[in-house]
């Protein structure tokens, strides 16, 4: 087609405006479920695989050296919350 002309959308301040804030706000979804904590769930039991009830369980941070302790209940579970995700020993 000679002569034929594309057209070319023209976005104002305004759409600009909003197309940025879209595609802006699209690209942080991703980093939603990014987490700066951690938690270490378990159960304590003695060699017959019986739960120990009241057991003191101690979980360090190797990388920050920080000590977290919980106390194990009726079943043995227990639960240590807030830690910085990193290598961890229990002690």
């Amino acid at each position: 087609m000679r002569g034929s002309r594309i057209n070319v959308l023209k976005f104002g301040p305004m759409e600009r405006a909003l197309v940025a804030l879209l595609v802006g706000g699209l690209c942080t979804v991703p980093l939603w479920g990014q987490a700066t904590t951690s938690a270490i769930l378990g159960t304590v039991t003695d060699a017959s695989g019986a739960a120990i009830p009241a057991a003191a369980v101690q979980v360090k941070n190797l990388g920050t050296g920080l000590t977290q302790s919980a106390d194990t209940d009726s079943q043995g579970r227990f639960r240590v919350s807030d830690g910085c995700p990193g290598r961890i020993g229990t002690l």
